[in-house]
């Protein structure tokens, strides 16, 4: 469970990131 929260946290930084580009 834990992995998977900091997956999908990683997931939504990586989103912002492009869509700060």
């Amino acid at each position: 469970m834990l992995t998977v929260k900091v997956n999908t946290f990683r997931l939504l930084r990586i989103k912002v990131q492009i869509n700060l580009i």
